[in-house]
């Protein structure tokens, strides 16, 4: 479906029963958006912040996309775990030639998105949508689909999506480098031992949205960090400045590494 013209939606946008007739009518269609030299496919209702306006996706956590892009020369696969419609995922395929990647969204929506955006721009071959939520173990958890973007883990989620181990993530890849972006909503505190306890950690780039403290009961990112340090894992920042050891909380995002064992 071509994209609706901009003047027109704005148009119709400013008039609230306009959009309440929209809300009912338009449930379930998928608009595209121009994203770099190729598309973004968006759910109608559901994303109409990002396409009713003047705001794009492609600005979406631009210096994240950007960072990321870069992290991704040379890595043999890019893992997007908590992809959404694949932002990040679909910034590195356009971005990063040949480059490969793996997104996993315990949102059915989201996924159908995303594989319409690689069909849609040709890049099927080298991207691959996995719906499950990334758990310790593979385990079964509640999730909460509520939001556009901020689905997240909860014991109150009356949906149990499939679960699926970091582990068996990463053993599907080949054995090369390998970046993963870790954005779950506060459930990096459970994940991230995980990781770190991985047998082939060394071969891992991971870089993690860090949330607040209280974010989620019981979440302390000082105590994620400190986690981390004690596993043998490098800390910087996106841009590369080493995480002291007394940097303080609230932390953005993070870059872990592990040394050869």
């Amino acid at each position: 479906m071509k994209e609706p013209s901009h003047h027109l939606v704005q148009a119709l946008h400013r008039r609230p029963w306009l959009r309440r007739a929209a809300r009912r009518i338009c449930r379930g269609w998928t608009v595209r958006q121009r994203f770099y030299q190729a598309w973004i496919c968006l759910d109608a209702v559901e994303h109409s912040w990002a396409w009713t306006g003047k705001t794009r996706y492609e600005q979406f956590d631009r210096w994240l996309q950007d960072a990321l892009v870069r992290l991704a020369v040379g890595q043999s696969a890019f893992l997007d775990i908590g992809a959404n419609l694949g932002v990040m995922t679909l910034a590195v395929l356009l971005r990063v030639p040949r480059s490969v990647a793996v997104a996993v969204e315990p949102n059915p929506r989201a996924c159908e998105l995303l594989r319409r955006s690689l069909v849609l721009n040709d890049l099927a071959a080298r991207g691959r949508v996995i719906e499950a939520v990334v758990t310790p173990g593979g385990r079964s958890v509640g999730f909460d689909f509520a939001g556009s973007v901020t689905g997240h883990v909860t014991a109150a989620g009356s949906r149990h999506p499939r679960g699926i181990a970091p582990g068996q993530l990463l053993a599907a890849l080949d054995a090369g480098p390998v970046l993963v972006k870790l954005d779950v909503e506060g459930f990096e505190a459970e994940l991230l031992p995980e990781f770190a306890g991985l047998p082939h950690r060394s071969r891992i780039t991971l870089v993690v949205e860090m949330h607040p403290a209280g974010f989620r009961p019981g979440l302390d990112p000082a105590k994620v960090l400190a986690a981390l340090r004690q596993s043998g894992a490098a800390l910087s920042s996106l841009d590369g400045r080493p995480f002291a050891a007394d940097t303080p909380a609230p932390f953005d995002h993070l870059v872990a590494r592990w040394p050869a064992s």
